[in-house]
């Protein structure tokens, strides 16, 4: 990670903060080094490092630039929820493809609440035939959302009862 972050993240950081273009080589060239998804479990064909192991990793990235490490660790947060509460088979499903040299968005952040996960506005529902979910809301600044890699989108919604108190809904 040490070597990575002077050689490939130090070098481009100040282009990348003066464009605001997205890294997607320096991402990919971070994946193929074992630096993303190193949370997924190795069952799930990641890394299967622990929360140690991660820190360092992005003490490291971070010491050559916040912004490219915030872009990889983006990832993390779309990871997180499904590797913590998803079931069996939602790990089996989407940790896989997460694993991949691709990119997972995690969209909680909304207009009205910001990133107040309890104070989600955004539902899902159960079409009336019954045979797929429509989510209704908006998603504002989706952690890795817009690049073509992103293939996996972990979107935050409301399911519960609208009359239950702010956070005691079901999200």
């Amino acid at each position: 990670a040490r070597q990575f972050a002077r050689n490939e993240i130090a070098p481009a950081a100040a282009h990348h903060d003066k464009t605001g273009e997205f890294p997607r080589a320096v991402l990919q060239n971070a994946h193929a080094a074992g630096l993303m998804n190193s949370h997924i479990p190795e069952s799930c064909g990641g890394l299967g490092l622990g929360t140690l192991d991660g820190c360092l990793i992005s003490e490291e990235i971070a010491w050559a630039c916040t912004g490219i490490g915030t872009a990889m660790e983006a990832n993390t947060l779309a990871q997180m929820p499904v590797i913590v509460a998803g079931t069996e088979a939602q790990k089996n499903r989407f940790l896989p493809r997460m694993a991949k040299n691709t990119l997972s968005a995690f969209c909680l952040s909304e207009p009205n609440v910001g990133c107040d996960a309890g104070g989600q506005e955004t539902r899902c529902e159960l079409s009336p035939c019954g045979n797929f979910y429509v989510l209704n809301g908006e998603k504002y600044w989706a952690s890795g959302a817009g690049d073509p890699r992103c293939k996996v989108y972990i979107v935050m919604v409301r399911t519960g009862d609208d009359d239950a108190p702010k956070h005691q809904r079901h999200s």
